[in-house]
């Protein structure tokens, strides 16, 4: 269940804007009472994406598939579908596809008392597309590709229109519609895929900068400056800092993970089985803690890897709350609800120490067993970021964060051996530790939450540490000893002085959008104002830590008075 649900990666458009869709009937001429027909179903993709077969190498791929319909005396047989290619695509691994165009048959039958006329027969096409790295949302239930074809039955006397059924809308394919709502419009204009992408217009109504990703205050108003003076520039760069914080947070937090009670006991007997060999210097803790950064590095980059397939569920609604209450459960592991446990078996198994340099790099590969009851919440808690960033520099970096803040303890008390006996005794301070990481699990619960469930999420956020700040400075069963006094106070006055800061964070006022019109834009134009639009969903991450962070950014808010603030909703109701 858990793996399902980690498995997914960050969507950036819809499948159906790089697909186009005609069907036709093949025999030519009127169809007699009684005839059998075939019908085809051209699906033309863009160059530089795929589509999945209708038999797709992973369960969680979405397999196309194409429902001819319905129509007054028509009826169809099984769709038959093209040979697909089996290709490694690299990141993606291998996956069943079509390639520049697809093209899809059925068989279809006129009844024998079919009343002569022309139908206008509605079907639909599932379909999900994806590029060498990364799978759009796919196009299916409510945002499935209308597919339609016209039928017609001979007959005696003068031809009469057969309308279709009240149920089916013979809308056309994605590069035909007749009245695109004015979101979809407005991203049709802009060339928007999908959000989040930031564009900026001069006074003349002139592109001046475009940043197609989440970037930070420092860009935007950088944008802005550009913007005001009408200066033309490329497509912006993005210098995002907000990556550094999960790198700090995987630092951060291997380290703690080592004041654990499930590691902590073993660093000691670690550090002796080094002594033990006389074999000082860097060697064995340095061959040990590679296996650490083997073991974790190699996790996470399979995370990313695996994320990049599955373009949709972190998208979902019901996805996020899925994993809102995961992090719950997550957490109480780590107040001790119940233990996440290697089996015994394996434990046994790995326990054994072996000598020499491979012997330290082996027990450093498997360490992460031991460690999982403690260490096991935190990591997959920090898994989702890694698979809505979907790109495996991401992966390694997080990595190599985490197990370089887990092996720098072994590296340090390795080489300086005689100072092992100079670390503190384990004690309940560890189990403290321990609710640490579980108040850190339970904030990124909030996180998801506020996914699923739009709201102010800088107020939740600051009522959140707010009271991990109480929690682990006065009501805390454990560390209520000798130098943890201290350490209860210092994260009683941070983490709840700082949540009242990130609560009047939340309760600023952000840029002054207003519903992207043409009307609108027009009109700024004529006043020679500069445009700022803004490409969102409620569903799109990157989008709301923009909308919680740089748009209320008081310099950006500052730098933006004059400007005409467009908002385009991209979202769409989740599938039935």
């Amino acid at each position: 269940m858990i793996a399902a649900l980690f498995l997914a990666a960050l969507l950036q458009g819809d499948s159906s804007s790089v697909v186009s869709v005609s069907a036709e009937v093949v025999d030519a001429g009127p169809l007699q009472p009684g005839a059998t027909f075939t019908a085809a179903l051209s699906v033309g993709i863009q160059g530089g994406w795929h589509i999945n077969s209708h038999e797709p190498l992973d369960e969680l791929l979405v397999a196309t598939v194409w429902d001819p319909g319905a129509a007054p005396g028509i009826a169809f047989d099984a769709v038959a579908y093209p040979h697909a290619e089996v290709l490694d695509l690299g990141v993606l691994g291998e996956m069943s596809i079509w390639e520049d165009e697809a093209i899809l048959r059925v068989t279809g039958h006129v009844a024998q008392d079919a009343v002569p006329g022309t139908r206008v027969v509605a079907g639909t096409l599932q379909v999900q597309a994806c590029d060498d790295s990364v799978c759009l949302r796919p196009a299916r239930g409510r945002r499935a590709v209308k597919v339609s074809m016209e039928v017609v039955v001979a007959g005696d006397g003068a031809a009469m229109i057969t309308a279709p059924d009240p149920g089916l809308d013979p809308v056309r394919g994605p590069g035909e519609r007749a009245v695109p709502s004015p979101s979809e419009a407005a991203r049709l204009k802009w060339g928007v895929i999908g959000p989040p992408v930031l564009v900026f217009l001069g006074p003349d109504g002139t592109e001046v900068r475009r940043y197609p990703e989440k970037v930070g205050a420092d860009e935007i108003l950088e944008a802005l400056e550009a913007a005001r003076a009408g200066e033309a520039a490329e497509t912006g760069e993005s210098r995002e800092r907000t990556g550094l914080v999960l790198l700090l947070a995987a630092f951060i937090g291997g380290l703690l993970i080592n004041l654990t009670p499930c590691v902590y006991p073993i660093i000691g007997v670690t550090v002796g089985y080094f002594a033990n060999q006389k074999k000082g210097g860097w060697a064995l803790p340095g061959f040990y803690a590679l296996g650490i950064v083997i073991t974790f590095t190699a996790l996470f980059v399979g995370a990313a890897a695996g994320g990049a397939m599955f373009g949709a569920l972190l998208q979902s609604r019901a996805v996020n709350l899925a994993f809102a209450a995961l992090m719950v459960i997550l957490a109480a592991s780590s107040f001790g609800a119940f233990t996440i446990q290697a089996p015994t078996g394996l434990l046994d198994k790995v326990g054994g120490a072996r000598t020499g340099a491979l012997g330290a790099m082996a027990m450093g590969l498997t360490m992460g067993i031991t460690a999982a009851p403690c260490a096991g919440p935190f990591i997959l808690a920090l898994l989702p970021e890694v698979f809505r960033a979907g790109d495996m520099a991401t992966g390694i970096k997080t990595g190599l964060s985490l197990s370089v803040g887990l092996a720098l303890p072994y590296l340090f008390l390795g080489f300086f051996s005689g100072r092992a006996g100079a670390m503190p005794k384990p004690g309940g301070w560890m189990e403290w530790v321990k609710h640490l990481l579980g108040c850190a699990i339970l904030l990124v619960a909030i996180w998801f939450f506020q996914v699923a469930v739009p709201h102010n999420f800088m107020i939740s956020l600051g009522v959140g540490l707010t009271a991990v700040g109480i929690f682990l400075g006065l009501m805390s069963p454990h560390g209520r000893d000798g130098g943890m006094r201290v350490v209860r106070v210092v994260a009683l006055v941070a983490f709840a002085g700082l949540g009242p800061h990130v609560i009047r964070q939340g309760m600023r006022e952000g840029l002054p959008f207003e519903p992207y019109t043409e009307e609108a834009l027009a009109a700024a134009r004529a006043e020679g104002r500069p445009v700022f639009i803004d490409f969102t969903a409620s569903w799109c991450i990157p989008c709301k830590v923009m909308e919680h962070g740089a748009f209320k950014d008081p310099a950006v808010v500052a730098a933006a008075q004059g400007f005409v603030c467009l908002q385009v909703d991209l979202t769409e109701d989740d599938d039935s």
